[in-house]
């Protein structure tokens, strides 16, 4: 997606390489990510700040469930989140393109991506155009 700067285009996919892993327990795909970067702008520590919020909210909601349904209990931990998301900088349209056509290939190889039950749950993230 292009745009102009500061609209929160890398925002947006850091939040959904955290939210595509969230567990089906918890209403979630429990997915992992592939996230694409085009410009250099992924930043480790908002993906760490976000995956926190993420495992806060989760385990909020356990405290919830409990006081009224039995709950599960959040094994998540924010490292493990970031553990999740498969990132790869590409640097031209060229290299955009070879690893469009490499992701079949790495998904086949790496089984535990986005596997959920027996469906692929994957999402991946384009935070800016070239």
């Amino acid at each position: 997606a292009g745009g102009v700067p500061g609209i929160g285009k890398t925002q947006i996919g850091i939040q959904l390489s955290v939210n595509v892993q969230i567990p089906r327990e918890f209403g979630g795909l429990g997915g992992k990510a592939i996230y694409i970067d085009t410009e250099g702008s992924f930043m480790v520590e908002r993906a760490l700040q976000i995956a926190e919020a993420c495992v806060e909210d989760m385990e909020e909601y356990t405290g919830y469930m409990h006081k009224h349904f039995k709950a599960s209990q959040v094994q998540m931990k924010p490292r493990d989140i970031l553990e999740n998301i498969f990132y790869f900088r590409v640097c031209s349209y060229t290299e955009q393109i070879a690893l469009v056509n490499h992701l079949d290939k790495f998904i086949s190889e790496n089984k535990d991506v986005g596997k959920s039950g027996n469906r692929r749950q994957y999402h991946v993230s384009f935070p800016s155009g070239l």
